[in-house]
């Protein structure tokens, strides 16, 4: 006899569902068996196994508003994915997943969020998912414009990876993201996305925990240098204004800086790959003392009246 114990341990089926998860997938092929999942696992707040959501009839997640944890991973999607399904709300209680969550090849999905209707805004997704530990991959969603649903992610400790999401306009949405949680960061092949500099990626590239790749997505999304230029100061590099120089490049201790105008510039600001101003002078000669400065990549920002420079320095050790 089970019986007036806590969650997951209500009684004999309870426990032999969690059972039979133990380690195994927990599939989720079709709108019935979603409907179907709150009478068969009673009180089920947690899942032991890996969940996948696959199925071509799936409309909606409503009747797995009881998970709250998963320990094996969640994939959402797949190889044929859902093509019916247009709102996660039914996931607005998911705190944690325990593995990697994999968002794949769901074409009606625009946001990460519930759909509204009738002027009715249905609960947020993922609002609640607060930490994973494993990767984070968002690819091949075709309606998918924007992450608006993550902003309760501070963890992941895993790979991001955001890719071949062809109406993908922007990464709003992973701003509370703890870039140190991200092992490495992919982000490719997202034709509309030109949004990229959100704190998250801005602090990433900063401060690599591993590798960085950025290349086949909109203007201003390009590169790696192309987003962490944004980050910084706004604007793109440019020298259309005056001519100058900055070298060498890469530089150790001393910067010279030679152009045409340069009885003109009366301030420099150097800025780090986060954004933060590490070095500023209103007295500029054509020799820097950059000695103060760690390796790294930054931007040198010059400024006159009627004059102004943005550029990339390398400093080495």
């Amino acid at each position: 006899s089970i019986e007036n114990n806590g969650l997951a341990c209500m009684s004999v089926e309870n426990i032999s569902f969690l059972c039979d998860s133990l380690g195994m997938i927990l599939l989720f092929t079709s709108q019935e068996e979603i409907d179907q999942y709150p009478s068969i696992c009673t009180q089920c707040d947690s899942i032991v196994g890996f969940v996948q959501i696959q199925g071509d009839d799936i409309i909606n997640l409503d009747s797995l508003n009881s998970i709250v944890s998963i320990a094996g991973g969640l994939m959402i999607g797949g190889g044929i994915g859902n093509p019916l399904l247009t709102s996660l709300s039914g996931l607005g209680s998911l705190l944690s997943v325990e593995g990697s969550v994999y968002i794949l090849n769901n074409s009606l999905l625009s946001d990460l969020q519930g759909i509204v209707e009738e002027e009715i805004s249905i609960e947020l997704s993922l609002s609640s998912l607060n930490e994973l530990n494993g990767d984070l991959i968002i690819a091949g969603n075709e309606g998918l414009i924007n992450l608006i649903g993550l902003e309760e992610l501070t963890s992941i400790g895993g790979n991001l990876v955001i890719e071949n999401n062809i109406s993908l306009s922007s990464l709003i949405g992973l701003d509370n993201l703890d870039y140190q949680s991200i092992q490495n960061l992919y982000i490719f092949d997202n034709p509309e996305l030109s949004t990229c500099h959100v704190q998250t990626v801005c602090s990433y590239i900063g401060d690599p925990t591993g590798f960085t790749e950025i290349y086949a997505n909109n203007e201003d999304c390009n590169s790696a240098d192309e987003v962490f230029t944004i980050c910084t100061v706004g604007i793109n590099e440019s020298s259309s204004y005056i001519d100058v120089h900055l070298h060498p490049n890469p530089a150790k201790d001393k910067l010279f800086i030679s152009s045409n105008r340069l009885n003109e510039i009366n301030e420099l600001r150097i800025y780090n790959q986060l954004g933060k101003e590490v070095f500023h002078t209103r007295i500029l000669n054509s020799s820097i003392d950059i000695s103060s400065l760690s390796p790294g990549l930054y931007i040198v920002h010059l400024k006159g009246k009627n004059v102004s420079f943005n550029g990339k320095l390398v400093v080495e050790e």
